[in-house]
């Protein structure tokens, strides 16, 4: 029933309707579309589908209205905002993954009582303090260079904090520098506490606070698929060793071999996560090591870095019967390995940290219950 009409150029206003005209099922609008000939073809339109269209606009412009003074009264109202900004920052530090910094500190500490047979809770309590903040710190980059690279979205990051604009990039940064401030602040009083030379406990310190920058920012070590074995070393050797050496006061070798099993505990968290994430890291363009070798390959890995080190502990256990106890757990990775095999990897990294998790603590009481610890002197 909608004819068009032609009209002088002249009487043509771009974008508005130019005349109403009665129709049959209402009034009728025309819209001016200039044509080659100096006049414009005028597109009509019901009026009742316009009064539809401005409907839905204005529905549409009172909910975006209404989320934005919702998002800024959570933003600076009330009792429960606060609360809400406060989960969200404690939630950015992923306090699930914390037993992989913790659990190497407790074994150095353990390894150091054991040589020296002496315990400092001070100095312990201080290298746990620079240890979290340091390993929270480097989560806190991670989620910060990984929602920038696009690697992290709403529809695939198990990370929220950014994706959600729970908290935002700069507040991200600004978290970042105050955990690497206070892991600072950490050291230099453990290095008034603790008899060992300043330049060895700077020297494991800073590699290890390097290497949780370098993760993913500066040369992003997870995104050319050396995040895998910056892990190993970090939190295993690095950690343990800084911790033992805060205790004892000097330098050994002997905890470096003490730290592998629970460094490769440690590293299957990682490869859990790596292994879940392949794809939207593909799609990044990311190259991990779960990457590389595929979903088989993938698995492989995960049960090795599971299952290694039950076999380096039924080894030493001939020298030191209570190294059998972390042995308890054995059927926990049996699950895990289980669970990966199966695909169901949504919260396999999670799961793979409580495992971490009585796995470390039942290591770090074998080693203190233990008659003797071959190469420990």
């Amino acid at each position: 029933n909608c004819v068009p009409t032609y009209v002088p150029r002249s009487a043509t206003f771009t974008g508005r309707p130019m005349v109403d005209l009665p129709s049959a099922t209402g009034v009728l609008s025309t819209q001016a579309l200039t044509t080659g000939s100096g006049y414009a073809l005028q597109a009509p339109y019901c009026s009742s589908q316009v009064a539809h269209r401005k409907e839905v606009c204005n529905h549409s412009n009172q909910a975006k209205m209404s989320d934005t003074s919702k998002e800024s009264t959570s933003m600076t109202g009330g009792p429960m905002a606060g609360q809400s900004r406060l989960s969200a920052y404690l939630l950015a530090l992923r306090p699930w993954s914390f037993s992989a910094s913790l659990a190497p500190v407790a074994l150095g500490a353990a390894l150091a009582y054991r040589v020296v047979h002496h315990f400092s809770p001070l100095v312990f309590v201080a290298s746990c303090v620079t240890a979290l903040s340091v390993h929270a710190a480097g989560n806190v980059v991670n989620t910060y260079f990984d929602y920038m690279r696009g690697i992290d979205s709403r529809t695939s990051s198990d990370d929220r904090t950014l994706v959600d604009r729970r908290l935002t990039p700069n507040e991200v940064v600004h978290l970042g520098a105050l955990l690497y401030t206070l892991g600072c602040v950490g050291f230099i009083l453990l290095a008034g506490c603790s008899e060992a030379r300043m330049e060895h406990l700077a020297l494991v310190y800073f590699g290890g606070l390097s290497s949780s920058f370098l993760y993913t920012g500066g040369l992003g070590l997870k995104y050319i698929a050396l995040g895998d074995l910056l892990v190993l070393v970090t939190f295993g050797p690095v950690c343990v060793l800084y911790s033992f050496v805060a205790q004892a006061g000097r330098m050994d070798p002997a905890p470096l071999w003490y730290a592998m099993p629970l460094a490769m505990n440690t590293e299957a968290i990682l490869h859990a996560n790596n292994a879940r994430d392949r794809q939207q890291d593909a799609r990044a363009g990311a190259v991990t090591l779960a990457l590389l070798l595929g979903p088989t390959g993938s698995h492989v890995l995960y049960a090795l870095l599971l299952f290694v080190p039950y076999l380096l502990f039924a080894l030493l256990a001939a020298r030191a019967r209570w190294l059998l106890l972390p042995l308890i757990t054995l059927p926990s990775a049996f699950n895990l390995e289980r669970q990966f095999r199966d695909g169901r990897l949504a919260r396999l990294p999670q799961h793979t940290a409580r495992l971490n998790i009585y796995f470390g603590l039942f290591y770090i009481l074998a080693v203190v219950l233990a008659d003797s610890l071959p190469g420990l002197h």
